[in-house]
């Protein structure tokens, strides 16, 4: 009976540590613990109990940054940003995040991540998303003008969590892409880009590992993500790659 009790006990004190990882990986408490505490009459009978801390701050969380990139010709872009984070809006743990950019580069990005189980790692996310940005045209490398590019994205994501390792997406995007001339001179060949708008629709893959330590300041690990786009003229867009 002593040797079952302890490897009870240590199945347990696995289990703890491992639902302590995930309950922790949620962000939505200050601190988890737990303890084998005595159950019934006394009589070998104990009970794991978790004692969990929410964070005062939360459930909606609001970060703000800044971002700067030069390059060794001069260019210099800098950037406000800013992120909202609403979470727990129901049982399953839906969350609904919204990120913004004003600088060279503006972005909007919205999307509402939804859960379809607890226990295991399936998700959908609808999204909406809309940037500027200024994109340079070079001929030979020469650079002979500069677009001011607008894209508005809706897409669709079902993917796998699998718990703190990553995640993979399929989707489906429908975006239209506007760019304007601002600046050089366009030659013949590239005449088609002035002015004129397209349609992008397609299947969207994402795969994503992510082993940092952390995820605002890492000091160990690696993160990989691989991205994809597959255009569907058969739903209406404008070219086949």
């Amino acid at each position: 009976r002593p040797a079952v009790r302890a490897h009870l006990h240590r199945h347990a004190a696995d289990a703890a540590r491992e639902d302590l990882s995930r309950i922790f990986g949620l962000g939505d408490f200050e601190s988890a613990d737990a303890e084998l505490v005595p159950e019934g009459d006394g009589e070998g009978g104990t009970a794991l109990v978790y004692r969990v801390r929410e964070k005062h701050w939360g459930p909606t969380y609001l970060r703000a940054g800044i971002s700067f990139e030069a390059n060794g010709q001069g260019a210099i872009d800098f950037g406000l940003l800013a992120s909202v984070n609403r979470t727990r809006i129901n049982a399953l743990g839906a969350e609904w995040k919204t990120q913004l950019e004003f600088g060279s580069t503006a972005f909007l990005g919205t999307g509402f991540y939804q859960p379809l189980s607890f226990s295991r790692g399936w998700f959908v996310e609808p999204g909406f998303s809309y940037t500027r940005r200024d994109v340079p045209l070079y001929v030979e490398s020469d650079r002979v003008a500069e677009f001011d590019v607008r894209e508005a994205t809706s897409r669709l994501d079902l993917g796998y969590a699998f718990r703190r390792f990553g995640e993979l997406r399929l989707g489906l995007a429908d975006a239209l892409v506007e760019p304007q001339r601002q600046t050089g001179t366009v030659p013949e060949e590239y005449q088609d880009l002035v002015g004129e708008s397209f349609h992008k629709i397609g299947l969207t893959f994402a795969g994503v590992v992510d082993r940092l330590d952390s995820a605002t300041l890492p000091k160990n690990g690696s993160y990989t993500r691989l991205a994809g786009f597959y255009s569907l003229p058969d739903l209406g867009a404008d070219d086949a790659y």
